[in-house]
């Protein structure tokens, strides 16, 4: 037992000494790239997140509270205190569902990260290449610390918030053990659950993840202590068969686990991106749209049965919806904030009907390891196949430069000038070069003096 607990002290130690030692400079090109190209797509995020369902309602409760006037949060026209600054500037980011994440094994996603330390930007003044090695630097903490599987238990995010406590904790200052106390004390934080999939309460899941950071790195900067046993942690929560805590250290500085973060271009399940980008794919090439469809057919995993939803009663639910999504591809030939929340629209209920399921048992039952793809039968007789291995956004299948620019115009479309997002996407390209975030925060978080 003491080589076991010595083993996850050790574990921790290490991944708190990169936080703290890492070097934007020793970070390979490619992979701040990345990054930035990440910390733009949440930024549109964020932006369209205070305005879209569950978002606002969430934002004015916490204008409602009047508190201390500390931070400014993306999206956001006011100030508020920092941990429920923190708080709400995930809930914002994860509102639109199109966080981007990392599934083939453990769950890990940029809104643990970005959304919070943008937010520390504010407070501590931070310059553009502080955040953005902060972001790097806990992105990779983050994926490596939270890849574990327990979707069989239907948690994910396991543990949650290791990576965002980390990445606080540098840019607060923390000591090495103060920053290993931290990431302890959130070892227990409340995990993502398949039970709120469709539901407001994903939001609320993921935004307490990083309120439990930020307060456990003022907690442990004041001198609290906690018992970093990660590897005991995980055996007792997921079993000891699926814990491969080696693997947390593995090539670290030399191989990037945040690589595997994979970008969503809709505001959908990650699961439904696959099928949607084969679909929209054969609509292109063949030039058929929802009148000359007879059926369409899912073609799926056992993992991704929890979104059959062949009639959703939310606008969350439709979010994990096949039946919806694909219904709305085949209408306006893109899932968009416009379509997503019109559930009741005659178009979109006719189109969706023609959604079917088909599970292939034999197709690997882990999250995002087997193939998706749709099946089209067309009124003239044609029948239509495409079987996709990889989301186009995914590490095997990039997206380019414009297509992130695009994303970004397309997600801020009527909140933002073209002139601001321009000024945005030029501001975020040059970040390094930035002393400060103020310019960039005047245009996605404005706030009167």
């Amino acid at each position: 037992m003491a080589d076991a607990e010595t083993a996850t002290i050790t574990e921790l130690e290490a991944l708190a000494r990169f936080v703290l030692d890492a070097r934007l400079e020793d970070v390979p090109d490619e992979v701040v790239e990345y990054a930035r190209h990440l910390t733009l797509k949440t930024i549109s995020g964020m932006v369209a997140g205070a305005r879209f369902s569950p978002g606002p309602q969430m934002v004015e409760l916490v204008r409602r509270k009047g508190l201390p006037e500390e931070v400014r949060v993306v999206g956001c026209d006011f100030r508020t205190s920092l941990w429920e600054g923190v708080f709400l500037s995930n809930f914002v980011a994860h509102a639109t569902e199109t966080e981007d994440d990392r599934l083939e094994h453990g769950v890990a996603w940029d809104i643990a990260i970005v959304p919070v330390i943008l937010t520390l930007a504010d407070k501590l003044g931070l310059s553009g290449r502080d955040t953005l090695a902060a972001i790097v630097i806990g992105l990779e903490v983050h994926s490596r610390s939270s890849d574990f599987d327990a979707a069989a238990r239907g948690l994910y995010c396991v543990p949650a918030a290791v990576g965002t406590a980390a990445a606080a904790a540098r840019v607060m200052g923390l000591t090495h053990e103060q920053t290993v106390n931290a990431m302890g004390m959130v070892l227990s934080t409340a995990m993502v659950t398949e039970t709120n999939f469709g539901y407001d309460a994903h939001c609320l899941e993921s935004a307490m993840q990083c309120l439990q950071a930020i307060m456990a790195v003022e907690a442990a900067a004041a001198g609290l202590s906690s018992n970093p046993d990660l590897r005991g942690y995980l055996d007792k929560l997921v079993g000891p068969e699926n814990v491969f805590a080696d693997g947390i250290l593995a090539g670290l500085g030399e191989t990037w686990s945040m690589m595997d973060i994979c970008v969503k271009k809709y505001p959908a399940c990650s699961c439904i991106h696959k099928p949607a980008d084969a679909l929209r794919e054969l609509m292109r090439e063949h030039g058929f749209g929802a009148d000359d469809v007879e059926s369409l057919v899912t073609e799926i995993s056992p993992y991704d049965v929890f979104n059959d939803r062949p009639d959703p009663l939310s606008m969350g639910d439709a979010k994990f919806s096949y039946q919806h999504c694909l219904g709305a591809v085949l209408v306006d030939g893109d899932i968009t904030f416009a379509n997503i929340g019109a559930i009741d629209e005659p178009r979109y209920v006719q189109a969706r009907a023609k959604v079917s399921i088909n599970v292939h048992e034999d197709w690997s039952p882990l999250m995002l390891a087997a193939p998706n793809g749709v099946t089209v039968r067309l009124r003239d007789g044609r029948e239509l196949q495409r079987i996709r291995e990889h989301i186009h956004g995914s590490r095997p299948d990039p997206l380019s430069h414009e297509e992130f620019v695009d994303l970004f115009a397309l997600y801020t479309d009527g909140i933002l000038s073209a002139d601001e997002v321009a000024t945005c996407v030029d501001l975020v390209e040059r970040l390094e070069e930035l002393p400060h975030l103020g310019a960039l925060l005047d245009v996605v978080a404005p706030v009167a003096p």
